[in-house]
């Protein structure tokens, strides 16, 4: 297979530039926006675009805060995802975001890297600074340079859900939470039952009621023949064991670079080192592609790995040029395996050299692979549905035998309480084993708690760095 020649992807968003964007607009509005519908509340979004319009600024900020009622709070999130974890001081600097001539402080300049200065909260004192946020957004979408997700790491509510620092409020959490995920199941069993409870309450004589109490003893008694703890906890186990290893799976690039850098030292070889953590992150981003639903968000064609500056255009013609109906994303791979081999042939590096990187190309290509075949062999699915049969057949029966008996036999003998406690915690327990179990089937979808695509961007700023690390020696 032909390689192309490894070559530097141009910088931008340099002093000498004025921080002019090297990214097109709707490239990086649309980074920008994937990153807010992960970690800033729907009502923001509309923040969520480089607006460099002094006008057209305000009024957004106008409208989301007062019209949409935007927390103050979210800010901060915003900031986060419109940096992608860059440092854009400068940028503020050189438009005169602290000059004192206009009155604005030099606290703005948090806006311009809220990583580094770790912005929780924002006070009101700060609207000063966002009555410039036309050059705070210019300055974070000039930052955008090189590869546009380089730099980016996910904020402290990364990955899975992160609750850790928070026990003290454990059971008040939202988002990933049991509340989240058994609240309609709960509501639409709550609804159900008191359509029950008030129809055998005001609609049947004294005779239907004791005839009505023998099908809830009935069905009372039924319910103790499904095998519900046996089937969840089996399917929880075979489902928890196939996620974690997905999670062992994942291919981490910091061995083969490091393995590059320590085999194709000096400056003089800085451009294959970059050629090579450029492939291996193209690699990425198409395998990531095939496999995460946001991934697959952030690059749906191939024109955005090109947009991205993850593959020039002499590559991409080369790319769509091969035909393979299974998928394209082994490519960059050979295109790595193509440029070591000619480095031996120059004798830049030796066979021991040849091997050890080789070992370790497909190492990183082996991850992938094995994340695909998960990818297509699934739990099968009538063990799935009958888990799902067994979970809310066994509540639709409830409905009947978790009744109250409320005809006088029943009443003088036994206490009748209108309030399923007992069936509430069982819903809270069994609902939320079944949820725990089919929201980590796919770990790369778009729930609360699944991985998502951080790893495209830890794995680009892993390439990046390690890349461009010069030897002390």
């Amino acid at each position: 297979m032909k390689s192309p020649k490894y070559v530097n992807v141009k910088e931008c968003g340099t002093v000498s530039a004025e921080f002019a964007p090297c990214i097109q607009k709707e490239i990086a509005d649309q980074i920008f926006y994937d990153c807010c519908k992960l970690y800033v509340e729907s009502k923001c979004h509309e923040l969520c675009q480089y607006e460099t319009n002094r006008d057209v600024a305000q009024s957004l900020l106008l409208e989301t805060f007062h019209k949409k009622k935007c927390s103050l709070d979210s800010i901060s999130s915003i900031l986060y995802c419109a940096s992608q974890n860059r440092d854009n001081r400068l940028c503020c600097k050189q438009f005169g975001l602290t000059s004192p001539k206009s009155g604005i402080s030099r606290r703005c300049l948090q806006m311009c890297d809220p990583y580094r200065l770790n912005i929780l909260t924002l006070r009101k004192d700060y609207f000063v600074c966002l009555s410039n946020w036309d050059i705070i957004m210019y300055c974070h979408h000039g930052g955008l340079r090189n590869y546009s997700l380089t730099n980016f790491q996910a904020p402290r509510r990364n990955m899975t859900i992160s609750y850790e620092e928070e026990l003290s409020s454990l059971m008040l959490r939202w988002r990933g939470s049991l509340w989240k995920a058994v609240l309609k199941d709960l509501i639409a069993f709550y609804f159900a039952y008191y359509i029950i409870l008030f129809f055998q309450w005001y609609y049947l004589d004294e005779k239907q009621k004791e005839y009505f109490t023998g099908w809830i003893i009935w069905c009372e008694i039924g319910s103790q023949y499904i095998p519900l703890s046996f089937l969840l906890g089996f399917f929880v186990a075979v489902v928890v064991a196939r996620w974690w290893e997905q999670f062992n799976y994942i291919s981490w690039p910091d061995k083969l670079m490091m393995m590059v850098v320590t085999c194709l030292p000096g400056d003089h070889n800085l451009p294959v080192r970059q050629a090579i953590a450029r492939w291996s992150s193209l690699q990425a981003a198409i395998a990531w592609s095939g496999i995460s639903v946001r991934t697959l968000k952030r690059f749906p064609t191939e024109r955005h790995l090109v947009e991205a500056h993850l593959m020039t255009e002499e590559e991409y013609k080369m790319f769509t040029g091969v035909e393979e109906r299974h998928g394209k994303w082994f490519v960059p791979v050979m295109w790595i395996s193509n440029l070591l081999g000619a480095l031996y042939r120059q004798q830049r590096i030796d066979s021991v050299q040849l091997n050890m990187l080789m070992q370790q190309l497909y190492s990183f290509r082996d991850g992938f692979a094995m994340l695909f075949v998960y990818d297509w062999v699934k739990i099968p699915l009538v063990y799935t549905q009958v888990v799902a049969i067994a979970t809310y057949g066994y509540f639709m029966i409830c409905l009947i035998g978790r009744q109250p008996k409320i005809d006088e036999h029943s009443m003088r003998k036994e206490v009748s309480i209108l309030f399923p406690v007992f069936t509430t915690f069982q819903i809270l327990f069994y609902i939320g084993w079944l949820k725990v179990g089919q929201y980590l089937m796919n770990p790369f979808g778009e729930d609360d708690d699944d991985f998502g695509c951080v790893f495209i961007s830890i794995l680009l700023s892993f390439n990046n760095i390690i890349s461009t690390t010069r030897s002390v020696y």
